[in-house]
């Protein structure tokens, strides 16, 4: 545990005190809001500090923007309600370069992309039918039943139909505009059922499948049968509307979550820190919050904290693929996780806080002649110091 001066059993009460936003989309935080708590705080301030002055992140494996990081972090950022100077950079980009964003090389639209900036748009009180000149809501419904019937987007669904069509219809409801009805079928339709498909699978969803086929047992070795990033999105489409399914799939993510707290992609395999901050977003709309507050704890466990060698380091999220270090893609999602806000967001309320890593103040006070430093009071939520 990275968090050395925080229990877990602190933790836990910790994410059930989750800050909640207030309704209004800019301004500072009333006294009734609870603030961020430091998790957030820290994960916000290392992903913004991923953007270039031009307000784009970096690609890890070739030089230039990467569109789908600039994405996630400014949405990430909306989500916390922190960092808003950043934010905005981030969003200016998204906004000057939206085709790109939305087409990466002139390649096929992706759906997803554009549920993802509808219900940033909507949260941060932009316009998705003017983001950057493009009408996002026009755009995405164009794509309905460009590859099959039902389906949002042109491109081969083999691994994102599900999680992209609930994007779509998350986007959709965030924005309330009317999806095509049959695009909820679709989704329905992909849930494995209980009966001939594998008891490991009822309940959840696979990337995609034929519903004429039964879901197999959930294998990491050839992406199929239910997994728990696809089901844990669907579900809270599923759960924002109230639709059947919804207590099936909460019911199958609670039975892959580990003893631990966190969640792997497929059953069987290692905790993920993706997987685990996707399923406390479905935990969390389906009101499941005793194995949300569990993962949230696991996942902060996995935080690099204040006392770390490396200073540029603390706040990010380590993985199985990172030895201990930071892993951009796993913050980006890790801190929409720790901060516990289903899809599709709420309205962004703005804060400005404190450095949890700075040293704790003293207090100078002089009732008389005598000057006397006392120490403050005990914070409401434990520090932490690493």
């Amino acid at each position: 545990m990275r968090f050395r001066s925080v229990t877990r059993l602190a933790v836990v009460v910790a994410a059930a005190l989750l800050w909640s936003v207030a309704p209004g989309v800019t301004g500072p935080a009333t006294a009734t809001d609870s603030p961020p708590w430091d998790p957030s705080v820290l994960g916000a301030r290392w992903l913004a500090a991923q953007l270039t002055p031009e307000g784009y992140v970096e690609g890890l494996f070739a030089p230039g923007p990467d569109s789908d990081a600039t994405r996630d972090v400014a949405f990430t950022l909306a989500a916390t309600g922190l960092e808003r100077e950043s934010f905005e950079s981030a969003l200016g980009w998204l906004t000057a370069n939206v085709e790109d964003v939305i087409a990466p090389d002139g390649e096929d639209e992706e759906a997803g992309t554009m549920g993802y900036l509808i219900m940033l748009a909507v949260a941060v009180g932009e316009d998705p039918r003017d983001f950057g000149g493009v009408d996002l809501i026009a755009r995405l419904e164009a794509t309905y039943g460009t590859y099959e019937d039902g389906l949002y987007g042109p491109e081969d669904p083999t691994f994102d139909g599900v999680l992209r069509q609930s994007l779509a219809l998350l986007a959709f409801l965030s924005a309330g505009v009317a999806p095509n009805p049959e695009a909820i079928i679709w989704l329905q339709n992909q849930q494995c059922d209980a009966g001939a498909s594998d008891p490991a699978s009822v309940g959840g969803f696979p990337n995609y499948r034929d519903p004429s086929v039964d879901c197999p047992a959930p294998s990491v070795t050839t992406y199929t049968g239910a997994e728990t990033d696809a089901t844990a999105v669907a579900l809270q489409y599923l759960a924002a509307e109230s639709l059947p399914g919804a207590t099936e799939a909460s019911t199958f993510l609670l039975g892959v979550q580990s003893a631990g707290g966190g969640f792997p992609w497929y059953a069987g395999d290692a905790d993920s820190p993706n997987s685990t901050a996707l399923a406390i977003g479905g935990l969390t709309a389906a009101g499941e919050q005793a194995a949300a507050n569990a993962a949230v704890a696991w996942l902060v466990d996995q935080q690099i904290g204040c006392d770390a060698a490396d200073p540029e380091a603390v706040g990010a999220f380590t993985s199985n693929f990172s030895d201990g270090g930071p892993d951009q893609f796993a913050t980006r999602q890790a801190v929409l996780g720790v901060t516990g806000v289903p899809l599709p967001l709420p309205l962004t309320t703005w804060y400005s806080v404190g450095d949890p890593c700075a040293p704790e103040p003293t207090t100078t006070s002089t009732p008389g002649p005598t000057t006397t430093t006392t120490a403050p009071a005990a914070p409401a939520t434990p520090r932490f110091t690493g």
